[in-house]
């Protein structure tokens, strides 16, 4: 049976959860009907600050009409991911 990755750390907010393994980078919006958005990388300092990003990302957020957060979210994940060469995978 294969192992999964152990998880490094988890944060939720108003319209994610976000989570960081060793080399991943897993976002599950709220009201969407994807399961999830999973980023890799090649080392693991790559895949904690891209997580960092997305975490900080969320007080910048917080500051935009409920309604306009997790667009915003999305957008500014979509614009450093794809900076980076990071392809997004959608389950």
């Amino acid at each position: 049976m294969k192992m999964l990755p152990e998880k490094i750390d988890e944060k939720f907010c108003a319209v994610a959860m976000m989570t960081l393994y060793p080399k991943e980078v897993v976002i599950h919006y709220i009201s969407d009907d994807e399961l999830a958005l999973s980023y890799l990388f090649n080392s693991e300092e790559e895949a904690g600050k891209a997580y960092r990003f997305c975490v900080d990302l969320i007080k910048e957020v917080e500051s935009f009409p409920s309604d306009k957060q997790e667009a915003a979210h999305r957008h500014w994940v979509k614009t450093y991911m794809k900076k980076i060469g990071c392809p997004t995978v959608i389950y």
